[in-house]
């Protein structure tokens, strides 16, 4: 599976992410969930210039992050 893509349904995306989550959590990495809209996510990264793939995603929810933390 090719990481820099969306997945097709939201189905196998959870799947995806279910598995990832358990594992870094048997690994004792702390975690914290952010919630993404796909559209929101597409428009980000139109302005940014940046295209839809994992590298935009983790930036989204960097830039996210960072503006919960300064509210």
């Amino acid at each position: 599976m090719d990481v820099d893509k969306l997945e097709e349904t939201h189905a196998e995306w959870l799947v995806i992410a279910t598995k990832t989550l358990t594992d870094l959590e048997q690994l004792g990495i702390p975690l914290l969930k952010v919630d993404v809209d796909v559209e929101e996510l597409v428009s980000w990264c139109r302005q940014q210039g940046l295209p839809v793939d994992a590298h935009a995603r983790a930036k989204f929810v960097e830039d996210k992050l960072r503006k919960m933390s300064e509210a």
